[in-house]
């Protein structure tokens, strides 16, 4: 069990439905089931009927969830306390971002053990629209089909760069990217390809 399944719980709870708790968490139906069922198998109980007409918590799933309230809750506040104080490492010009306001921003969460990181340096505006996902290609879908942003650092080579402006933000530090090698063991031909392939995507293309 972990944090995520406790927040898909909540939010099936709320909508009544697996097909509209998967958009709400842009997550796929058969993924959302899937999570689920792994966690009723863990606890042994079932927390849902299923019908045609939707999805209701049963006496146990009411129990559940309403202990997951209070853990998702102190979370929060947690995730709140701290984001606050935590300052970026570099931002960017003020009438920059201003001319951001208004559309929803997209940021990738990676997810381990119910321990969120945020690697995005711009920060969130009041009373904006986020949308989270810890699956990168969502990430990209959601740019590609909505008219929202994303900022981050990494590598965009594919057929998604002609389908997203990719901009500099401005006087931003530039980055190094590195490898770790064992000096024992040789490089296999598949790690020396990877290194080769991510060498050639990062010189200038005309």
């Amino acid at each position: 069990m972990n944090f995520q399944q406790c927040r898909y719980v909540q939010t099936i709870a709320e909508t009544g439905s697996f097909s509209k708790a998967a958009k709400k968490l842009f997550l796929t139906q058969p993924n959302l089931s899937a999570s689920i069922r792994d966690l009723e198998e863990e606890l042994g109980v079932q927390l849902f009927e299923r019908s045609n007409t939707g999805a209701k918590l049963t006496d146990d799933g009411h129990d559940f969830l309403k202990y997951a309230k209070r853990i998702l809750g102190e979370l929060d506040l947690l995730e709140g306390r701290y984001r606050k104080s935590f300052k970026k490492s570099f931002t960017v010009a003020s009438h920059h971002l201003k001319d951001l306001e208004g559309y929803p921003q997209v940021r990738f969460r990676q997810e381990s053990s119910g321990i969120h990181f945020d690697e995005d340096p711009l920060e969130v505006l009041p009373d904006q629209q986020v949308i989270y996902s810890n699956d990168r290609g969502s990430v990209m879908n959601l740019l590609c089909a909505s008219d929202s942003y994303a900022s981050g650092l990494g590598i965009v080579n594919s057929f998604i760069k002609d389908q997203i402006v990719l901009l500099p933000l401005k006087n931003s530090p530039k980055h190094t990217l590195g490898f770790v090698t064992n000096n024992k063991q040789k490089q296999s031909a598949i790690i020396q390809a990877f290194i080769e392939e991510i060498q050639d995507s990062l010189l200038p293309h005309h």
